[in-house]
């Protein structure tokens, strides 16, 4: 497996945003972290794992209990992108404006857990499986492939571009859970609403 990099503290501090948009049919809820850049891979893939542990399928954390348990979300979706100098983690949620509040301290809740307890080896297994499959589905054109080895290409570490199913099956629960506590605290989130008018 791969040896991750260490972990650096991102230096920003909470900042909230909020926008009133006409001709809007639900509320929004978008919360970002800043995250490491290319020169981090095995950091960055643990960012893109604990994405799908949130949002990654029915089964995920926050699909299962915000919009099949709890019915206060439409839709919720995570991802991490990752960019040559930095990435952008981010979270959204599709709502009413009335569950703004439950939703996101609900979230900060699940980011919190993350940090403190590190993943089960049985969700471990679901969630590296589950990427690893998308993985390998979104190879099957030669466009995709072209687009595969362009970006790794771009970002200077196209050996990584076939190794990435190897990486993602070398993370682990604890490192997972440094990661999360590092990159992941509430505290250091981007927090912006979007409300009906």
């Amino acid at each position: 497996p791969m040896n991750p990099a260490p972990l650096a503290v991102c230096p920003i501090h909470s900042q909230r945003y909020q926008l009133e948009l006409p001709r809007l049919e639900q509320a929004r809820l978008l919360m970002a972290w800043v995250g490491p850049g290319s020169e981090s891979l095995g950091t960055t893939y643990g960012l893109d794992l604990l994405a799908t542990v949130l949002t990654g399928g029915r089964l995920s954390r926050l699909v299962h209990s915000l919009r099949e348990t709890l019915g206060w979300v439409m839709d919720v979706d995570c991802h991490y992108a990752l960019l040559q100098n930095a990435g952008l983690f981010t979270l959204s949620a599709w709502l009413d404006p009335e569950a703004l509040e439950p939703v996101e301290n609900h979230i900060r809740q699940a980011i919190i857990q993350l940090a403190q307890e590190p993943i089960s080896p049985d969700e471990l297994a679901r969630v590296q499986r589950l990427m690893t499959n998308s993985y390998t589905f979104a190879l099957e054109t030669p466009s995709q492939l072209a687009s595969l080895y362009g970006y790794y290409d771009h970002l200077g570490h196209l050996d990584q571009a076939v190794a990435y199913p190897q990486s993602i099956a070398g993370l682990e629960a604890d490192f997972l859970q440094q990661v999360a506590a590092t990159y992941l605290n509430p505290d250091h989130s981007l927090v912006t609403t979007v409300i009906p008018v």
